[in-house]
């Protein structure tokens, strides 16, 4: 779980639907500073921090001492970072500020590496928000235009833009049950 003004990611055990609890918690207020979404890969937490424009890695390993890793600054092309997915070894990250999504390779988890980013052109990303990764494609709705946009991922280094839906209302928030899109 993050924490946006306490500038915290908490693991928590819920073993015990019935009472979880807390069992540790990495604090930092730079780095974190606006956490606001977190994805899990093997040992390790990625965490956007949209008023730092980063990603942060956290090893997770020991749930009771969480522990920093190393964080992938970038106030350009992270810029107003929101929401992250991963899939495989990779992270996409929505860049509201930056009307883009930053596409990350994780595989060396102690070096995230920007490889490329997925603006203009046929995009409408003015404000991108939600991420979700079905197979081969990345499904990636932007606020201001209202719009659902896909990208082919199959060659994460060059995304190629596949088709758009733009509505009538905002599309802020997006939830992907069994390829149904929700917004």
């Amino acid at each position: 779980m993050t924490i946006y003004s306490y500038r915290a990611v908490q693991v928590i055990d819920v073993s015990n639907p019935a009472a979880p609890s807390i069992v540790g918690t990495y604090r930092n207020t730079t780095t974190l500073n606006g956490a606001s979404e977190i994805k899990v890969s093997g040992n390790y937490a990625y965490v956007s921090a949209y008023a730092r424009d980063s990603i942060n890695v956290i090893d997770i390993s020991n749930p009771i001492n969480p522990t920093f890793v190393t964080e992938l600054r970038d106030a350009t092309v992270l810029n107003g970072v929101r929401d992250i997915t991963i899939s495989g070894n990779y992270l996409y990250a929505s860049a509201y500020l930056n009307n883009s999504i930053a596409v990350i390779d994780i595989s060396s988890p102690t070096a995230p590496a920007l490889i490329t980013n997925i603006s203009g052109g046929s995009y409408s990303l003015t404000n991108p928000r939600d991420l979700d990764v079905s197979g081969n494609y990345l499904f990636m709705t932007s606020y201001t235009d209202s719009a659902l946009n896909v990208a082919d991922i199959s060659t994460p280094s060059s995304p190629t833009y596949v088709t758009k839906i733009v509505n009538n209302g905002s599309a802020p928030n997006m939830n992907a049950p069994d390829g149904l899109f929700l917004l």
